[in-house]
């Protein structure tokens, strides 16, 4: 086979390679689309297990941070896997050009750390939807809402630790007046026995 032949053999390969490959590509493309659907529908019909059809839908090329972010609101919304669905909403964070679902996916990440009761995570996840979007008014009023929440407990323990240094001096002022009485006592009786 000459060079030429051999040439125009070796192209000829790779453009079919190519071509497989694509075809490849747009079929684990429409797998991961008709995954992502079919998350959607189990989603909405309260069915188990959209989560793993969105993990599935995740291999997409577009559709990933959209996958990873009904990933994670599945998740989240079932109260499950709260750190997997953490993680799946900085998946599409990362992953993504679109603000609103880049916000979005903050704003998840805030609410399931606040079913955990990290605050201050909490606190801070919002702020980064806020960066993001600041006309994001679910977040706005759920920053609000968990600083209210870190405020009364802030109030709650300083109540607390104030009645304990108040119990404190009760305690002392008591043993104080035990120790006062025991040596009046004492002194009493050494005087009695002195007489």
């Amino acid at each position: 086979m000459s060079a030429k032949n051999l040439y125009r053999f070796l192209t000829a390969m790779a453009i079919t390679g190519l071509l497989h490959a694509s075809v490849f590509a747009q079929s684990m493309d429409r797998e991961a689309k008709a995954s992502i659907i079919a998350g959607i529908e189990q989603f909405e019909n309260g069915a188990g297990g959209a989560d793993s059809l969105f993990a599935m839908g995740e291999s997409h090329s577009e559709l990933a941070p959209l996958a990873a972010y009904n990933r994670g609101r599945s998740m989240l919304e079932e109260q499950e896997g709260l750190d997997e669905a953490r993680q799946a909403f900085q998946r599409a964070i990362a992953t993504t050009d679109d603000t609103a679902l880049e916000a979005d996916a903050w704003y998840n990440t805030a609410n399931s750390l606040m079913l955990e009761q990290d605050l201050e995570g909490a606190m801070e996840a919002y702020k980064s939807a806020l960066r993001v979007n600041p006309r994001h008014e679910a977040a706005r009023f759920n920053l609000a809402q968990a600083m209210r929440q870190q405020q009364d407990q802030q109030d709650q323990q300083d109540q607390q630790d104030q009645q304990d240094q108040q119990d404190q001096q009760d305690q002392q002022d008591q043993q104080d007046q035990q120790d006062q009485q025991d040596q009046q006592d004492q002194q009493d009786q050494q005087d009695q026995q002195d007489e």
